[in-house]
């Protein structure tokens, strides 16, 4: 702004607008701020709320896209951490398969932005994703595009949010994928909602099916994934351990609650 760049793309994230509980919201819905679920949230808030809007304010010529649940070739995210997890198979459990995002192709993503560089109008916020789909509902498309079985195991995400401290203390001791972090487990059941309508309209953007992008990160994971090692054997009773180990926690946890009147 300083230098008088005539239009700046910021890329925030739907993740500001925090838990949606189920709703598909626009560019118009504001999260107060508060509790965040995660470190990436809360960071993203601040620098959309407190950093990016008040100098759209003082009238630098920015112009701020929301991508929703990014996939593709390349993603380190806990998205594509998931998904190459699932391919090796070595996701024998799905945590949290009612957490909901709106998922688009990251060339699709990629090409908002360049839209958005192009016709978007400072000062005004451009959601990128696609359609809302439930981590259970994906993870059964990945088993389409892949010709894998999805994992049968699902856990809800009542059972893991309140064993987040469990997953933090053993993360600690061991690596976990991240699906499994602490963090990850004090993310599930949120649904992170919004609609595109605004960016399709203003911008002409669109975006390709869910399952031909998935079909894609497949053929990509193919030819870029190692085999598995021999190690792997080893790992897929990871899951079964974690969820043994989940399970009579949660027990514990319970009977402590109901001595003292909790």
């Amino acid at each position: 702004h300083e230098l008088g760049v005539r239009r700046i793309v910021y890329t925030s994230t739907v993740a500001v607008f925090g838990d949606t509980h189920g709703r598909l919201v626009d560019e118009h819905y504001h999260n107060p701020g508060g509790e965040f679920p995660t470190e990436y949230d809360r960071t993203k808030w601040i620098a959309h709320y407190k950093v990016a809007l008040p100098l759209i304010e003082r009238g630098a010529p920015i112009i701020i896209v929301m991508p929703g649940g990014v996939f593709g070739p390349g993603d380190n995210s806990l998205i594509g951490d998931s998904m190459r997890l699932y391919y090796r198979g070595l996701l024998p459990i799905l945590p949290g398969p009612d957490t909901q995002w709106t998922y688009a192709y990251v060339d699709d993503v990629a090409e908002g932005h360049i839209l958005a560089a192009e016709r978007g109008r400072p000062g005004e916020c451009y959601i990128l994703a696609g359609p809302a789909l439930s981590l259970g509902e994906i993870a059964d498309l990945w088993a389409q595009g892949s010709g894998r079985p999805a994992p049968r195991l699902r856990i809800p995400s009542r059972f893991l949010r309140p064993a987040a401290p469990l997953m933090d203390a053993i993360g600690m001791l061991i690596p976990l994928p991240g699906l499994l972090s602490g963090e990850a487990a004090r993310d599930v059941g949120f649904s992170y909602l919004a609609s595109s309508d605004k960016a399709r309209r203003e911008l002409g953007w669109s975006t390709r099916p869910v399952e031909e992008g998935l079909r894609d990160t497949f053929a990509w994971l193919a030819e870029s994934e190692p085999e598995a090692p021999a190690a792997a054997t080893v790992l897929r009773y990871l899951g079964p351990l974690l969820l043994a180990v989940l399970l009579l926690w949660i027990v514990l946890n319970g009977a402590k609650r109901k001595r003292w009147g909790a």
